[in-house]
């Protein structure tokens, strides 16, 4: 219950809903173009997932390749992992 209530609370700071979106596009990181796995979008920003070999940084320049537009953004965190197996998981500010 505690825990329900934490989250609960975090949600409720947030100035714009996460929108699930879960699928592979292509992104150019830092001039590269990999595979990016869009876990959710939001009116800011966008919660990515990269292969554990993709090199990235805080304050790196992304482009999203979706169907529908190209869209820049630049990322504002990266969760990596010591495992060279886990995906990078990163926060991106559209």
């Amino acid at each position: 219950f505690m825990e329900y209530e934490r989250l609960g609370s975090y949600d409720a700071r947030r100035k714009f809903p996460r929108i699930p979106f879960r699928k592979k596009i292509d992104g150019d990181i830092g001039g590269n173009t990999t595979e990016v796995f869009v876990k959710d979008l939001s009116e800011q920003g966008a919660l990515l997932r990269v292969a554990a070999n993709v090199s990235v940084s805080e304050g790196e320049s992304v482009a999203l390749k979706f169907s529908f537009a190209d869209i820049p953004g630049k990322i504002i965190a990266v969760k990596s992992h010591f495992d060279s197996f886990i995906p990078i998981e990163m926060i991106i500010r559209i």
